[in-house]
């Protein structure tokens, strides 16, 4: 009977009101609210891999041509993609009435977010993200963007979504991979917080085994984490800088190598190197050091050949976080407390030592 209960309990969307005034539905079965949005005048943005799984479940085809099934892969966030969307949306008739809905992961959320925010000065947007990485992540508090050059997000807004679905059903068709990538964002995370470093350090196994409860818990967290540090400060002036541990090493293997990986295993391989300047710096003591590296063997975290460090330099100084000519660090420095550094002329040297 309390199993009946629990599973029961599980099916039940949970409704959040985010402190910049959207909506965030998060639950399993959601498959009639996400067809709901789907009617009226909406255009479609969706993963070409999504659109393949699920067309014949969500019946995307029913758009006519108001639906851009944009390829999958990093590639895709570029001004040749904004622009190709831009120009359906404006031969279909879509106008300032119009609504985007962006269904798939990290990469079709932040183009079409992009568009959204541009398209007649800017029109609603409801994302739909089906990647664990982009739930925990990307979805949350109104970041968008598209690669410029091989610089990663260099165009783009803080642009508030008008309403955010979260369906963990679509994890079951994830790959293993998938669900790593995620965890990098989760990681980044647990390091921000205390009670999700507790929860994530003692349920990664489940995580990783997608286990409905666990899985539901963790987005949960990492959302409602998320969405208080974004309302705080929407426009990453000050506290919201402490979500980007790990990402200043962890966007520039990403341009170096080409995008080759996925980004939640950029921003672990990221953590890692940080945390080991971190403990160059004597920022951070051993025993927390020896904990981050314990969770990051966990996670997976891939090994990256770095030939040209002078060039991932070059790329980190192109970073938008930069003040003063100086590459700006978040390091973490102990649970739920970062630091940040700002590094000049010894980068090199240091990462040769940690590399």
């Amino acid at each position: 009977m309390v199993d009946n209960i629990e599973k029961l309990e599980c099916l039940i969307p949970t409704r959040m009101k985010s402190g910049l005034g959207y909506d965030i539905i998060i639950g399993r079965e959601l498959d009639e609210i996400i067809i709901a949005e789907l009617s009226g005048n909406t255009f479609l943005v969706v993963d070409q891999n999504v659109y393949e799984l699920y067309n014949s479940k969500f019946k995307f085809d029913r758009m006519g041509n108001r639906i851009y099934i944009l390829k999958s892969g990093e590639f895709s966030k570029s001004w040749k993609y904004a622009q190709n969307i831009a120009t359906k949306m404006l031969e279909t008739g879509c106008n300032r009435q119009s609504k985007i809905v962006a269904i798939g992961g990290g990469v079709t959320g932040d183009l079409s977010g992009f568009v959204a925010s541009i398209f007649m000065r800017g029109i609603k947007i409801v994302h739909i993200p089906t990647t664990l990485l982009a739930c925990v992540d990307s979805s949350i508090g109104g970041k968008t963007g598209i690669n410029l050059n091989g610089y990663k997000n260099i165009l783009g807004a803080f642009y508030q979504p008008s309403k955010i679905i979260i369906s963990t059903n679509f994890f079951s068709t994830l790959p293993l991979r998938e669900i790593k990538c995620g965890l990098g964002e989760i990681v980044k995370t647990s390091l921000l917080s205390k009670h999700i470093f507790d929860y994530v350090n003692t349920s990664v196994s489940k995580l990783l085994m997608l286990d409905s409860q666990t899985v539901l818990d963790t987005v949960k967290l990492c959302i409602e984490f998320k969405d208080n540090i974004t309302s705080s400060d929407e426009r990453e002036t000050s506290l919201r800088k402490i979500l980007n541990v790990g990402h200043t090493i962890g966007h520039a293997l990403e341009s170096i190598n080409k995008f080759k990986l996925s980004h939640g295993e950029y921003v672990l391989c990221g953590i890692e190197l940080e945390t080991k300047l971190a403990r160059e710096l004597n920022i951070i003591d051993e025993d927390y050091y020896k904990v981050i590296m314990h969770l990051l063997n966990i996670a997976s975290t891939p090994k990256i050949k770095i030939k040209n460090i002078d060039k991932l330099i070059n790329i980190m100084k192109a970073d938008k976080k930069n003040t003063d000519g100086k590459i700006d660090f978040i390091f973490a420095k102990s649970q739920g407390e970062t630091q940040e550094y700002q590094i000049e002329t010894k980068l090199k040297a240091l990462l040769e030592a940690v590399i």
